[in-house]
């Protein structure tokens, strides 16, 4: 269940634009994902400072409507790779908290998941 709404989550934020919504039953479950979202929200929007898009176009054309496509980019790339650093990192420290089955907590978590084929459990 969880790979199949992550899957939707990925799909209908990068082509419909920004619907964070999706993502919180996952955030709910993993504080450590939780912070790491708020933190690359907050770094993403330091470093694409003047970029000026919009968060309700699909990925590329908000990229191509950003006044500052490269500082958009930088910013893109920010907002995921923390989060989903984070996730791994959650998903490995839980891979050795458990070794019989790894419980996948967060968004990032289950797309990684999605992303290897793997059915994600939950707590």
């Amino acid at each position: 269940a969880d790979q199949a709404l992550a899957l939707r989550g990925l799909l209908v934020g990068g082509i419909c634009g920004d619907y964070v919504e999706a993502c919180h039953p996952f955030l709910a479950r993993d504080p450590i994902l939780d912070g790491a979202t708020y933190a690359g929200s907050v770094l993403a929007a330091l470093v694409s400072a003047g970029a000026a898009s919009s968060a309700y176009l699909p990925v590329p054309l908000s990229f191509l409507a950003a006044e500052r496509p490269g500082r958009f980019l930088f910013g893109v790339v920010v907002a995921f790779g923390v989060p989903f650093a984070a996730g791994c990192v959650s998903n490995m420290k839980a891979a050795r908290e458990n070794p019989a089955g790894v419980v996948r907590r967060g968004s990032a978590s289950a797309a990684a998941g999605v992303a290897a084929g793997i059915e994600s459990k939950t707590h």
